[in-house]
């Protein structure tokens, strides 16, 4: 389904109601809304009206140039909009970078928070025979950086607080 009907639709739509289909025939033909043949038969003009709004800042070429260089790779995902036209040198301010690439399909949101992972480590680094520890890593991700903090424990600071833990209790 189509969004807006180009011209050539509408005369389409329009020729097959004067040829005697209903709104909903014609519909099913072209793959089209109900509403969306009726508007352009209660209207009668194949011409559709202009859009209305503000017109863009940016031209199509320039949308094209940024989305490339967007995807070109990750790290230029990370840049903020004002660092976008700055780069690109696009004359324009992040609002517009914003929505030129909102419009182009992209949408900015905060990561979930990583998955937490346990990992086994050897002390001696991984030539074996050390005592063994576990580290929890938790990975958070925003949309600007990357930040992770991790823990370490070993099983010696696991024993001690243990035996901490149960002379407080005889206590």
């Amino acid at each position: 389904m189509a969004r807006h009907l180009s011209k050539e639709s509408r005369a389409d739509i329009l020729r097959l109601r004067a040829q005697g289909l209903t709104y909903k025939e014609i519909a099913e033909r072209k793959g089209i809304t109900h509403r969306q043949v009726q508007w352009t038969c209660e209207s009668g003009d194949p011409t559709p009206k202009r859009r209305t709004g503000r017109p863009s800042q940016l031209s199509r070429a320039q949308v094209n140039r940024l989305v490339e260089y967007v995807c070109a790779s990750p790290e230029n995902r990370q840049l903020s909009y004002l660092e976008l036209a700055t780069v690109l040198q696009l004359g324009v301010g992040q609002f517009a970078v914003r929505n030129a690439l909102y419009n182009a399909g992209f949408r900015r949101r905060v990561a979930r928070e990583g998955r937490r992972e346990l990992h086994r480590i050897d002390s001696d680094g991984g030539g074996g025979g050390g005592d063994a520890a576990t580290a929890a890593t938790t990975t958070t991700t925003t949309t600007t950086d990357i930040q992770t903090t991790s823990t370490t424990t070993t099983t010696a600071d696991i024993q001690t607080t243990a035996e901490t833990q149960s002379r407080d209790e005889r206590e």
